[in-house]
């Protein structure tokens, strides 16, 4: 992979990753507020793993522990 490829995650992947349930990144996906930043690809959502860092540095006392 290259440095200007982007990496993607599964909700699931992501609720594995932050020991969450796949409910709760759902969840913060559909914040008014400051959502989760995803893509939605066909049927399929998928969150930007530099994009999901960067929320959770910025957002670490809302919601994921």
């Amino acid at each position: 992979m290259t440095e200007n490829e982007a990496m993607f995650l599964t909700p699931k992947q992501v609720a594995r990753k932050y020991r969450v349930s796949v409910s709760q990144i759902y969840n913060l996906m559909r914040d008014r507020r400051n959502p989760l930043p995803n893509y939605r690809i066909g049927k399929c959502y998928r969150i930007n793993i530099n994009e999901l860092n960067e929320w959770a540095d910025n957002n670490h006392s809302q919601a994921i522990p």
